[in-house]
């Protein structure tokens, strides 16, 4: 459990920079309440997985932040195979955030999500994908909230993707 209660504008949960074979690499964890993204790639990763990860309550404070954050301006050519199974995005975000829950615009990107629950986030989508190379979702429960303008709960651009199963729920789905 890592709680960023009292961490400020600029704190943030895990940063992951270059990490290959770990499946999990985090697993049975917490992020909570940071004023920045709760966990964010900044280069390349491969064959990674997340179980049972929770990030709830962060970039909320962070002008654009978000919960999960695949950073567009460093040089991430690519996160192959990267898993996230049984996880969960909730109430990350801020209004001016292209995607409150996940926003991951990574060349060469291939995402697999199991089972995961993304809701409640503030932004303009709950999931933002692109530039990937193969994303799969899987029994997806995707749960929206927002009334502050334009919305969408999951928008995939530029990918070669499925969706297999899932639930798009709330106002503007």
């Amino acid at each position: 459990f890592l709680d960023c209660t009292n961490g400020g504008a600029l704190s943030r949960g895990f940063r992951l920079g270059w990490n290959q074979r770990s499946m999990p690499l985090l697993a049975r964890i917490r992020v909570y309440n940071t004023g920045d993204y709760g966990l964010a790639f900044v280069a390349n990763n491969w064959n990674i997985g997340f179980d049972d990860l929770q990030i709830d309550t962060c970039g909320r404070t962070t002008g654009g932040s978000c919960g999960i954050f695949a950073d567009t301006a460093a040089v991430i050519s690519n996160l192959l195979t990267c898993t996230f199974n049984r996880c969960q995005v909730e109430s990350c975000g801020t209004a001016t955030s292209l995607a409150g829950g996940i926003n991951m615009q990574a060349r060469g990107a291939t995402l697999t999500f199991n089972a995961c629950i993304v809701e409640g986030n503030i932004g303009t989508n709950q999931i933002y994908l692109r530039n990937m190379e193969a994303v799969s979702i899987n029994n997806i429960h995707i749960e929206q909230n927002n009334s502050s303008g334009t919305y969408y709960g999951i928008t995939i651009d530029g990918c070669d993707g499925q969706i297999m199963g899932g639930e798009i729920s709330g106002a503007g789905a």
